[in-house]
């Protein structure tokens, strides 16, 4: 992680000022209460003060994609549909019709470097062969 650090902040001291960076990032929500059997401790004399803690077998959860910009344009979250799993065709799909749309509105015509983490879905050939081709300068999770 260091190598790629120090690549990538080289990359930005020496790209013309006009250079956009753009971050994406997914993030699971579930509806179900945080439980913590060692944070949540109670000191009561009677065990029936004590409330349950119920938890769900299978709580409801939404997988959210959201990018970001680097001169502080936020793109508006994608909600990917409940119960879908979000594979390399699923992922490919947004990415050709939200988010590299968004980003080459945003950037009007400047150049920009988009940075993705190692998700696995983001670690696919096709998906990888894509970005390289479409996107001007796609920072592999690789380098």
């Amino acid at each position: 992680r260091v190598g790629k650090g120090k690549k990538l902040l080289v990359t930005l001291k020496t790209k013309c000022a006009g250079h956009l960076q753009f971050f994406s990032e997914e993030k699971v929500f579930t509806v179900d209460r945080n439980s913590n059997r060692r944070n949540g401790r109670w000191i009561c004399r009677d065990p029936k003060d004590v409330p349950m803690v119920f938890r769900t077998k299978n709580p409801a959860s939404i997988m959210v994609l959201g990018v970001i910009c680097s001169n502080g344009s936020v793109m508006p979250p994608h909600f990917f549909c409940p119960k879908e799993k979000v594979n390399t065709e699923v992922y490919l799909n947004v990415l050709k019709t939200v988010v590299v749309p968004w980003m080459d509105s945003v950037a009007s015509g400047t150049t920009y470097t988009f940075q993705q983490d190692s998700a696995p879905v983001h670690k696919a050939k096709l998906e990888q062969f894509w970005l390289k081709k479409t996107v001007p300068n796609f920072w592999d999770f690789n380098n």
